[in-house]
């Protein structure tokens, strides 16, 4: 079963993280007012990213959207969804894990997240909702995730993607992702064929640029 067309998630496992009651982390906080807000804003306060195709509000993801990304994990990634305990985990591993919603109005209309690990950082997810694609929603959230990994002093972003998810890898590729590495038949589902893992790269002081 094909991931959608504009989601994407590395196919590497994740560490158990440990339990966190919920409070967002400083960092999300100096995310959110720094990065995304822009000089004077209030700390906490979710702002629009300009100069896209499209306009959304990008916050910190809290354990209050689960009750929204759940059935979306369904939908878009099938018998691939990570079910509600792994999103508590990713949650939980704040501030090494961090996640973004992308906000238009009331809806929730895509999420992306982001283990930095140093040097180097990884993409965990990106996906948007499939009413809401072809806005330049997804571009919004991984510049979001560029961001955060320059600023946490990341040298390279890596992701890993479906050989055959063709709108995931223009999307990379239009932000400066290339790939360094193939894992032949790695994805293996149930009445298809293997599809191959793409695994792209791209440096933080370069990626996001186009």
């Amino acid at each position: 079963m094909n991931r959608s067309p504009e989601s994407a998630r590395p196919a590497w496992g994740r560490q158990v993280a440990y339990w966190y009651g919920g409070r967002l982390p400083a960092s999300m906080t100096d995310w959110v007012g720094n990065d995304l807000a822009g000089p004077g804003a209030a700390l906490g306060r979710p702002r629009t990213i300009e100069g896209h195709p499209v306009s959304v509000t990008v916050r910190p993801l809290s354990w209050r959207d689960l009750d929204v990304i759940l059935p979306l994990e369904r939908e878009l990634f099938g018998h691939e969804a990570w079910d509600a305990r792994s999103w508590w985990e990713e949650l939980a591993a704040r501030p090494r894990r961090e996640y973004v919603a992308a906000q238009d109005g009331e809806n929730l209309v895509g999420y992306a997240g982001l283990d930095d690990q140093g040097d180097v950082a990884d993409v965990m997810t990106i996906a948007v909702v499939p009413s809401a694609r072809r806005r330049g929603i997804g571009r919004v959230l991984l510049d979001a995730l560029l961001a955060r990994a320059r600023a946490r002093g990341a040298h390279d972003v890596v992701l890993e993607v479906r050989a055959d998810n063709a709108a995931a890898l223009a999307l990379y590729a239009d932000a400066g992702f290339t790939t360094v590495r193939t894992r032949r038949g790695y994805y293996r589902n149930p009445g298809s064929d293997p599809v191959d893992a793409l695994v792209l790269r791209a440096s933080t002081q370069q990626a996001g640029a186009a």
